[in-house]
């Protein structure tokens, strides 16, 4: 533990409009100005989730700020969340530090021939520093 910093709990959520069928959406996310973020786990869910429908969208993911992407290609949504029967949170090994106002990408592929949302959480701790250490 560092008692130079306030760490607090927090999420960013990205969703988009519905997704046709097979079809592709995007979004961007500009990270808060007030802290530097420390990402611990990587959440993606869909609108369609459920016991029989799961892995239903893929994501590429860039840190536009950066000019880095996370991955080669799009990984698909059981490479974050298992599947439904045998679900978890994506976990980092290590924690990632983001840069207050690091601005993301975020490119989704429908994998299902329904419409659907998809939604990718960040899940992690703003650092605030504490005054006068």
């Amino acid at each position: 533990m560092n008692p130079q910093f306030l760490f607090l709990p927090y999420y960013y959520i990205v969703t988009t409009s519905s997704i046709a069928g097979n079809g592709t959406g995007s979004q961007t996310l500009t990270t808060d100005t007030d802290a530097d973020f420390e990402l611990h786990a990587i959440m993606v869910t869909t609108s369609l989730d459920s016991a029989s429908v799961f892995n239903s969208v893929s994501v590429k993911i860039t840190n536009k700020t950066a000019s880095y992407q996370w991955s080669n290609d799009f990984v698909d949504q059981m490479n974050f969340a298992g599947n439904f029967k045998n679900a978890f949170v994506f976990q980092e090994a290590r924690p990632i530090i983001i840069p207050r106002q690091s601005a993301f990408a975020f490119e989704f592929t429908n994998l299902s021939g329904s419409s659907m949302i998809p939604k990718v959480t960040f899940k992690g701790y703003k650092i605030f520093p504490l005054k006068g250490r």
